[in-house]
């Protein structure tokens, strides 16, 4: 996926910033991504020895992400709710990565009909997460999810030298 700005708003999924990501990842038996996109940080965890194969990688948006589902076979899923993702699979040795559309990239106008996650109600979807969760979100959401969970910025360079900065939430 190619880096794409406006106004300085740069998404580029997680292609830039996944080996920060993997070293936080927790040890777990069963690893959950429900906002997949591209993979990134499942990909480069395996490849690390970081993530569990036993693993549900799923999207919403089927078109964009066919190739996953040649790729990961049956760990690919297509078209399911992030709520339901997280409802069947969460077990106290779970590990959800979350990496919903980011607010401020929607009101710019990417991710399309994709772009009706509801922030709030991620957060009281997080709040009942019985496994861990790391969700990374733009960093002008940290009033809503820093009070309840521990949050870290993690900063990346990207095209022209451009600063990308990342909050990331997590639960342990």
């Amino acid at each position: 996926m190619a880096l794409k700005c406006k106004n300085g708003t740069c998404i580029a999924g997680k292609r830039l910033s996944r080996k920060k990501i993997v070293k936080l990842i927790p040890e777990h038996k069963k690893y959950v991504e429900p906002f997949a996109g591209n993979a990134w940080v499942y990909r480069e965890g395996v490849k690390q020895n970081k993530t569990s194969r036993n693993a549900v990688i799923s999207d919403i948006n089927c078109k964009a992400t066919k190739h996953l589902k040649k790729e990961f076979g049956d760990r690919y899923q297509c078209g399911k709710d992030y709520k339901d993702v997280i409802k069947k699979n969460d077990k106290k040795d779970t590990f959800f990565f979350i990496d919903p559309p980011y607010p401020n990239a929607c009101k710019l106008g990417y991710y399309d009909k994709h772009c009706d996650v509801n922030h709030d109600s991620l957060f009281k979807v997080l709040d009942k997460i019985v496994g861990k969760f790391i969700l990374t979100t733009s960093v002008d959401q940290k009033d809503k999810f820093c009070k309840n969970f521990k949050c870290k910025t993690i900063v990346n360079r990207g095209m022209f030298g451009r600063k990308l900065k990342d909050l990331v939430v997590s639960n342990y």
